[in-house]
């Protein structure tokens, strides 16, 4: 069943938080939860399962509250 946003949180530029948090209310109101979320942009489509998979193994064995990927451009994208 898809996870239907209201309006205000169905468009381009709605923060990402309150989507997520949207989502987590959705699925607490039916008896779930998670101890991780997970946000792959659609402007990060070149990760590979074992980025994925490494920053989950980060975050699961640390104190850390977030891990977030990055990388040096080495040429302008303009």
């Amino acid at each position: 069943m898809p996870i239907l946003r209201p309006a205000e949180l169905a468009t381009g530029d709605a923060p990402a938080h309150l989507c997520i948090n949207h989502a987590l209310d959705w699925y607490h109101s039916r008896g779930e939860s998670f101890d991780i979320v997970c946000l792959i942009p659609v402007t990060c489509r070149l990760r590979s399962n074992t980025d994925i998979d490494g920053a989950i193994e980060l975050l699961s064995s640390s104190d850390a509250e977030s891990v977030i990927g990055v990388s040096e451009y080495t040429k302008s994208h303009q």
